[in-house]
């Protein structure tokens, strides 16, 4: 008889992934992970292995670098950094309209400018 598939969860919330990585840790010797320790602790939280390899890999490069046992997301870095153009924006309040009377004198994209415009 064929095994029915558990229906696998999207995304693993930060308590999940804190909860993940304890669990794993309770299940090492000596920083080594027992064998079967990643399909167990899949199961329990209704992904693949491989995503819980990933968390656990992340958690090893935290460790080194800050001493602490955490997987953040790494979902939000992607695309190309944003720039603080705060400086320039203040520059420009500060000079009359007849001055920066065109947008290429503020030395700013114009969709920086009606995106801005549109958040306020």
């Amino acid at each position: 008889m064929p095994r029915q598939q558990v229906p696998r969860c999207c995304e693993l919330t930060e308590e999940e992934r804190a909860e993940v990585v304890l669990r794993f840790l309770q299940n090492t010797v000596d920083g080594v992970p027992r064998l079967g320790t990643m399909k167990k602790v899949a199961g329990g939280f209704r992904v693949v292995p491989r995503t819980v390899s990933r968390i656990w890999k992340r958690a090893l490069k935290a460790k080194e670098v800050t001493v602490l046992w955490s997987a953040a997301s790494l979902r939000h870095h992607r695309g190309r950094p944003t720039k603080d153009v705060a400086a320039k924006l203040e520059s420009l309040r500060g000079v009359s309209y007849a001055r920066r009377g065109t947008l290429r004198a503020a030395r700013l994209p114009v969709v920086f400018l009606v995106r801005r415009c549109i958040a306020v």
